[in-house]
């Protein structure tokens, strides 16, 4: 050792010191790789968010239904949509929007609301209200008049429905991805659990309505 260079015994001395300073080259794993854990967590609000929703929009139907009893107004809008689109198709987007926005608030608490607040419920329900739009449009000028007289109308109808929903599910989950990217490992498990949630549970709906007398 004392042939050594003064410089070679000096880093061999720090050498035990240099490797205990070290960051160790493992990471803890975060709550979110309990894949098991989260999709049923991420299910669970997902339901809860789809009931919120529909319980909303069905609630803003029956207040307006009530005030037309006690205050009477023009429903045109509502039973002869053709006759004021514009005012038919507007109302009855922002409604569906804002329910969205409603629903949206529990997906945010299955991410144990580590998303930003506004950004969520914005995105969510500024994106349902344009599909919304888009789809009572479709629905009214294009696929209605062909179906009119068609004996699978209400069939084509309640398929229309399902894939507003779908396409809704898909647009508003590809649109909170990049707030779940912030605090989420394999964020696009969100993507595909709200997409199969909501259209298991749009089939589910219609299927009892249809089943109904």
């Amino acid at each position: 050792m004392a042939d050594q260079p003064l410089s070679t015994r000096l880093n061999a001395a720090n050498q035990p010191q240099q490797l205990n300073n070290q960051a160790p080259s493992y990471q803890v794993p975060s709550q979110n790789v309990k894949q098991p854990t989260r999709w049923r967590r991420w299910f669970g609000y997902n339901v809860l968010a789809f009931m919120f929703a529909f319980a909303v929009f069905y609630g803003f139907v029956i207040c307006i239904l009530m005030v037309a009893v006690y205050e009477p107004f023009n429903l045109d809008w509502l039973d002869k949509p053709k006759l004021n689109p514009t005012l038919s198709i507007g109302i009855l987007g922002a409604i569906i929007g804002l329910s969205a926005m409603v629903g949206s608030i529990a997906q945010r608490d299955g991410l144990d609301k580590l998303v930003s607040f506004w950004p969520w419920i914005l995105k969510t329900g500024l994106i349902t209200t344009f599909i919304s739009w888009a789809s009572i449009a479709i629905f009214m000028f294009i696929i209605e008049p062909r179906i009119i007289s068609s004996s699978h109308q209400d069939l084509i109808s309640r398929l229309h429905l399902i894939a507003s929903i779908a396409l809704i599910a898909l647009a508003t989950a590809l649109a909170q991805l990049s707030e779940v990217r912030k605090m989420a490992q394999r964020p696009n498990d969100w993507v595909k659990i709200t997409v199969a949630t909501w259209i298991g549970l749009a089939i589910s709906v219609v299927g009892l309505i249809s089943i109904t007398p």
